[in-house]
């Protein structure tokens, strides 16, 4: 009998040591994963509205910007952060007189009924501009020059060839290049300087987004390498998690039913799920199915935001007599966990048709949500079944 006790001891520590290196295994994952997080970025109107054809609503934009006759009532401020980056990549066009602002327009007509996304025609240059996103630079290019040689009277005119892409380069021969980055950062600093001297207006703020879903390009079209490469590499550990959390659900979910049938004599108790569940938490509704109502008790673990979990009492007020209310609140009032109640909470997010009260829980704690769920279940079986 002693060798069989203490084999069974054996085998229980051996089980023991075995799910804490699971443990430890899962939360070296863990960890990996919040270091592998991609830092999400500050999204911009601009952002939200992308269209799967990306160029054409980020080049309007852009010439709307630069055109000091649009109704934006910046001037030149865009214009100006323009030259300025492209006088920062070449001391050719570092020491070239651009002269002032005349016309710009978009989607040009060349031969063959190729388009250039851009021109800029200020005294003193031509400019044609290609804006790449997210696409290989494949373009006519000959048939841009010829159409840019003409409107600048071969010579008359400076012919600036310039393409703006996510990483700043190109395989065009002859045709500067710049990263939309570079472009934002210097129409910034020509914005913030403005700053000072005008008033902040929308089309400021709406420049000052344009400006940093610019910035946002690459990252918003960029794919996630590392993040593909740790799920990939750590693939049946994440399933395994999935499973392990199922797991404790299951066992949360037994614990509070084991407690009902420790308590109560009837085994007339069922768990059924909330209609949120796995969308921004995991739900359990407790049911009486004695009851001739709809009332409960809702259970809620949220995935991700604080409290991190909720317990709710909702009573069907159904043909109730409005002193049942007070009685609930008087009784709940006084119970053990009143400090946990949500006032506010249960006022604006309850239905007209029940009156429901909010629990929140900073910390999970098992015992005693299971505590108050029981304490609840007692007064709504008193008020119910009499």
């Amino acid at each position: 009998m002693e060798k069989l006790v203490a084999a069974d001891v054996c085998v229980g520590g051996a089980m023991q040591n075995i799910e804490e290196r699971l443990i430890h295994k899962y939360e070296k994952i863990l960890l990996e994963a919040k270091l592998n997080s991609p830092k999400e970025s500050e999204v911009t109107i601009f952002d939200t509205a992308f269209r799967k054809h990306h160029e054409n609503p980020t080049t309007e934009l852009l010439a709307f910007f630069i055109d000091p006759n649009e109704v934006h009532d910046l001037g030149l401020i865009f214009y100006d952060g323009f030259i300025s980056s492209l006088k920062d990549i070449s001391d050719e066009l570092n020491d070239l007189d651009f002269g002032g602002f005349q016309k710009i327009g978009i989607e040009q007509t060349v031969a063959d009924q190729k388009r250039i996304d851009l021109w800029l025609e200020s005294e003193k240059t031509l400019i044609l501009v290609e804006l790449k996103i997210n696409h290989e630079q494949n373009n006519p290019v000959l048939h841009y020059e010829a159409w840019g040689k003409k409107e600048a009277k071969d010579g008359e005119k400076h012919l600036i060839k310039l393409v703006v892409s996510l990483d700043g380069i190109t395989k065009f021969k002859n045709w500067y290049s710049i990263s939309y980055s570079h472009l934002a950062k210097h129409i910034r600093t020509t914005l913030s300087k403005s700053s000072v001297e005008r008033p902040l207006s929308k089309w400021t703020i709406f420049a000052r987004e344009f400006l940093l879903h610019l910035v946002n390009l690459k990252e918003v079209l960029e794919t996630d390498m590392n993040t593909i490469e740790f799920v990939i590499k750590n693939n049946k550990e994440i399933q395994e998690l999935f499973i392990l959390r199922e797991k404790a659900y299951k066992e949360i979910e037994q614990h509070v039913l084991n407690e009902y049938g420790a308590v109560f004599e009837e085994k007339n108790y069922k768990v059924v799920s909330e209609r949120r569940d796995k969308k921004e938490a995991k739900a359990w509704r407790f049911q009486n199915t004695k009851f001739k109502s709809s009332t409960d008790l809702a259970l809620y673990l949220y995935y991700d935001v604080k409290p991190t979990s909720e317990l709710w009492l909702c009573f069907d007020l159904n043909k109730k007599n409005k002193e049942i209310v007070k009685t609930i609140n008087t009784r709940v009032k006084r119970g053990k966990y009143k400090n946990q109640i949500n006032t506010k909470k249960s006022n604006e997010q309850t239905d007209e048709n029940y009156l429901s009260i909010c629990w929140e829980f900073n910390e999970f704690n098992l015992l005693a949500i299971t505590e108050l769920i029981i304490e609840n279940q007692k007064l709504l079986n008193q008020i119910e079944l009499g």
